[in-house]
Parts: C-alpha cells; structure tokens; sequence
C-alpha cells in the first residue's frame, strides 16, 4: 500500500477512514486539504469518517468558506472565452497593423546622407499589442488544459495518453510560436526603421517591413487560438473519461477484507490480489495522486484505450472468421480488471474443486481461446496464491498469438478449439469469448464444441452469461448511421462507449445461455418478446443499448449492464430504422431473435408498438457473424 505524503491538518481530517461494510483504512497524518471537505459531510458520500473525542470535524463555517471558493473557480467557459477572447484580440490588432503600415518612407537628402521620413503610423504599437495578446492566448490556452475544474484534477499523463490531445496540443505550441515570430519580426523590424532614419547609402529607397508579415501572423494567431480550443475539448474528454472510470470504480459497495485471500473474496475491487490500491470518492487532487502512481504502486488504472471512443461507432469483431491483430490484444490485455476477476474465479473454483487436504493433486486446465496468454497467467496466479497445483493446455487457432503462448506453455501449434483433440479430460475448462452483448462472437457454438474436453463434473468458466436491452434516444448514434444513407447500417449492431444517450427505461434481460451444457436438444437459437413501459415525455426511441452480465464462477461477475458493470467494456446499440414516437401509457414493445445457419449466427429485431417497425437485418442480409 502506498502513503501519499501530504501535510495533515488534524482539526479537519480524523485518522480512520471507514468504508460501508465495515471496511477501513488507516491514514497515519497524511491527509490533508486534498479531499473536498463539503463531499465528505454530505451523507450520500460512500466515505464516512468516525467521530473521535480528540478530534474536531470541520465546522459549518469552514464547509461554507471552501464551498463558496468552489463557486468562484474558474470553469471550462471561463477559459475558453478567455482564450477566445486574447486569440481574436491579437488577430484584430495585427490585421489593422499590416493595414496601417505605409510602404515606404519619403528619402529627404543631406549632404551625404539621406533621412527617411515616415508618417505617423500605430503599425509598431498594435504589432507589439498582437504578440501580447498572442501570448497571453497561448498562456491561458496552455493554463487551461490542465489546471483543476469543479476541484478535480488529472494528471498530465492521462492527458497525453489521448494521440488526438497529444497531436493538437503540439501543433497549438507551434503555430503559437511560429505566429509570435511573423508578428515580431516585422514589427520590430518597423521599429529599426523608424528610429534609425538616417541613412548613408544615398540610394535608399526607406523601405518599412516586408508587408504581408503581419497579417499572415494575425491569421496564424488565429489558427494557434483554434487548436488550443480543439486541445481544450479534447483535455476535458479525457478528464470525464477519467472520471468516469473512477467513478465506476468507486461505485461497488461489497465489503471485503484485504487480507484475505483472492479466492474468498465478494465482489470485484479495484485493490485485488497484487493490484492493490486504495478506494476513494474524493474529488480533488487524490485521484491525480492515485493515477500517478499506477507504475510504482500497481493502482491499475486502464484509461488509455477509452480515451475518445465516446459515442464513437465500431464494427464488432469476427473472431472466427479473422485472427485478431496484435493490437486489438495489447487494447483486450490492457483491461487488468477482467483478468482480476478471471484469477478470483479460478481461484475459487480451485478452493472448491481441490480441497486442503488435497491441495498437492494436479488440477487439469484448458483455456480455450488463450490468445496471448492472459488467461493462463491469471490461471497460473490463482493456482499459485491458493496452493493448488494445475497442469493448463491453452488451445488458440490464431497462429500470430500462439507466437507469444510459447514462453508459458508447451506448444504443439495452432488449432480451433471446435476440432482440438484434449489428450486428457479437463477440470475446468476456462474461455474468454464474451463480446459486448455477452454471446454476439459466438461463445455459446465455441463452449459447446469445446465441453467435450471437460469432465463430467468438470467447471466451465463463465458458467453463465445473459444478455440485456434497453430503449435508448441517441441523436448523435442515430445521425451517424443515417449518414450512410443506406439500410445495411440500419441492420448492423455496433460496439459503442455510451455517452451522450438518454436511457428510456431499465434494462431488461434478453437471452441466456449456461455452461457447461450437456443436454442432447442443445439449441441456441433465442426469442424474446419485451414490454418497456416509457414515461410520456421520452420522446422517441432511436434503438437500443444492449449490455451483459456473466457470472464467471458463483459470485464472480464481469458485464456491461449498468447496474452491475465492471469498468472498460463496451456495451453494444442495435438501431432502429425509423424512430418510434412514444404515446403515454403505451409500452414498447419489441421482439429479438438470435438466429442460427450453417455458416453464421446473426439477430433480428423489430417493434411492434405503439407502432410497427419494419424487421432489422432480416435471415442476416446486413450483419452476421461467421462460424
């Protein structure tokens, strides 16, 4: 565990710090003004402080002095005006500048020298007002990206994990500079001109500053003041996705115990195993302090991939059809709390398979779908922190990822797990197959060619997984498919980070498939008919979210579905066609199928009121995914 050194105010901050669940940490004197002492005392905070005799808590006085700081921050607005503001100033003045500047002087000739005689001009004065400005612009444009907002901070890191972020603040910094250099050179150059007017060389034509300089500065200025702003909004969406994932961190309320072992753990934590951390809700400079430290002190935070996705539509993978690329696994391998919750599973199925007594037996894995081997160390892990010994076959048909499997298990090449020969009968048999709508990359058809590798009493890891829909409106997804002016984008699922969407209803479940499933009728094909019942000012329905929820083993989940969502996956947005008017007391009502062919599994839907919708990607013309 780490200890943030910080000066502690004891007359604000008690020591102990105590969870729901009867979970607490101990803060030996470190915290200080850090922590937002008016989030603190509101009694919806999942932080609460014991009151101790020795100890004060802050005072009404002080709660409202910091509040009423917190009113006068500077917001977003703020900056951006301002900058808006110092960046149309310095074009403004340099514009009239290159006007107001004369061509040339009038040469009045001396005996043997010639002075230059030049009207009066505020060419110099308004160049020199443009840099200022200038640079003012670039200051506060530089400020603004990462000072705190609303009192909350992120660290410069997880701004420049973003490469659009990264991209438009260096190309701010430069066309900054190289409009500071076109505003200063002529001007100073007019400026040599004016004060040194006497000249010797009797052919002087009394030139002035080459024109054009400074009004191709003024519209660079303009240009730098621009990509600051585009910077700007680009810093604020990754603070929000960084909150964001804070927040879902911080949002599950399970107790557990720190010292115990993996395996007996309730819920998913962000201080699991040797992922250890600390959890907050605190709202200023801590969340900075814990993501600065995801290096030294294993606080894994998993921001980068999330960074810009937001409403963002992407086409779901094929991963029978298609062997992924590696960097589709560097984004899978980067969600460290997937692979959290797979080592609680297995340990917990290896605590119930192979008892104490018994804990020098060899348990058998497969892990089917292995990829690069993230499975098989979780596996390894789990088998190493509860004293089990296993033996583990990693079955991956890709050849690119087998390449990687190498240095963890012996390798006999590549297969489909569909038609892989075990030599041996498995104990437990552990997958990573779930896509964003828990079964849409064929997990159900993979499990259940690959049971016949497990032992009749054998665990199957995910034993379960239902999917969930909801209406949702979603202007900005909806546009985006419609922009293709074609129906087969109305007929496509899409992976997409959810944000700018008004959720209509709660979600309800769809489709559930278990595992290991041994029955001789085994069919997955699926239908489900669902009432949604939508308050009278929704609107209209633009389609709908679907989410999962998988229980890996007993307590052990991992899902989309917002009541229940582990942070850094996905959900999925079936679209409609035409939008769906809502009526009052008039529920939705809406029909999905998974459908099943000899060569592919695809969904259709449709609604049927409160009125008929024309069914979506009918015997799977427009999507599909590929045995």
């Amino acid at each position: 565990m780490i200890l943030f050194q910080l000066p502690y105010r004891p007359e604000i901050f008690p020591q102990d710090v105590s969870y729901p669940g009867g979970r607490s940490l101990m803060f030996p004197r470190i915290f200080a003004q850090a922590l937002q002492l008016d989030k603190l005392s509101s009694s919806s905070s999942p932080l609460k402080l014991k009151s101790q005799s020795n100890q004060t808590t802050p005072s009404s006085l002080q709660i409202r002095r910091i509040g009423e700081k917190k009113k006068m921050a500077v917001t977003m607005k703020h900056m951006s005006l301002i900058v808006s503001l110092f960046g149309v100033l310095s074009f403004i003045l340099g514009v009239i500048a290159e006007n107001k500047k004369p061509a040339s002087g009038t040469p009045i000739h001396g005996k043997g020298v010639v002075i230059c005689k030049y009207p009066s001009d505020p060419t110099v004065a308004l160049g020199y007002l443009s840099a200022a400005f200038l640079l003012a612009c670039t200051v506060a444009g530089y400020k603004s990206l990462f000072i705190s907002y609303k009192g909350r901070s992120v660290p410069n890191s997880v701004l420049f994990k973003s490469t659009s972020f990264s991209v438009f603040f260096n190309i701010a910094l430069i066309t900054s500079g190289l409009a500071l250099s076109l505003l200063l050179w002529p001007t100073i150059t007019e400026q040599l001109h004016l004060t040194r007017n006497v000249h010797r060389n009797l052919e002087t034509s009394c030139p002035t500053a080459k024109t054009g300089l400074l009004g191709g500065g003024a519209f660079v200025s303009l240009d730098s003041c621009l990509f600051w702003l585009v910077a700007l909004i680009l810093a604020d969406n990754a603070r929000e996705d960084h909150f964001d994932e804070a927040d879902n961190r911080n949002g599950d309320g399970n107790s557990s115990s720190r010292d115990m072992p993996l395996g007996e753990r309730g819920g998913w934590e962000i201080s699991e195993s040797r992922y250890c951390g600390v959890e907050t809700d605190f709202s200023d400079d801590v969340p900075s302090l814990l993501s600065l430290h995801i290096s030294t002190g294993g606080f894994d935070y998993v921001l980068a991939p999330l960074l810009g996705y937001r409403d963002f539509l992407q086409a779901p993978l094929q991963p029978l059809m298609d062997n992924l690329e590696a960097q589709t696994y560097e984004t899978f391998e980067r969600d460290s709390i997937k692979y959290i919750q797979y080592q609680r599973a297995v340990a917990k199925a290896l605590v119930d398979r192979v008892p104490d007594e018994k804990a020098s037996e060899l348990t058998t894995f497969v892990v089917v779908g292995a990829g690069r081997g993230p499975l098989v160390r979780a596996s390894l892990q789990a088998a190493e922190e509860t004293g089990r010994k296993m033996k583990v076959y990693a079955v991956e048909k890709n050849p690119n990822a087998v390449v990687t499997l190498h240095n963890l298990v012996k390798m006999e090449g590549s297969c489909d797990m569909r038609f892989w020969s075990a030599p041996e009968k498995a104990d437990i048999l552990v997958s990573e197959l779930l896509g964003s709508f828990g079964d849409n990359e064929l997990s159900p058809e993979c499990l259940d060619g690959a049971q016949r590798f497990l032992k009749p009493d054998g665990i199957s890891i995910p034993s379960s997984y239902t999917s969930f829909i909801q209406p949702v409106t979603a202007s900005k997804l909806y546009n985006d498919v419609k922009a293709h002016k074609d129906l087969a984008h109305f007929e496509t699922a899409y992976v997409v980070k959810l944000h700018s969407v008004a959720k209509l209803a709660p979600s309800q479940s769809v489709f559930i498939f278990t595992h290991p499933n041994f029955s001789a009728k085994a069919n997955n094909q699926r239908y489900k008919k669902l009432h949604f019942n939508l308050p009278s000012d929704a609107g209209s329905a633009l389609g709908f979210a679907g989410y999962f929820d998988s229980v890996l083993y007993k307590d052990v989940h991992l899902g989309t579905e917002p009541t229940t969502a582990t942070p850094n996956m996905f959900p999925i947005f079936f679209p409609l066609k035409k939008p769906v008017e809502v009526h009052p007391d008039s529920p939705l009502e809406v029909h999905f199928w998974r459908c099943c062919g000899s060569s592919k599994v695809w969904y259709e839907w449709s609604v049927s009121s409160p009125t008929p919708s024309p069914m979506h990607n009918t015997n799977g013309r427009s999507y599909w995914v590929g045995l």
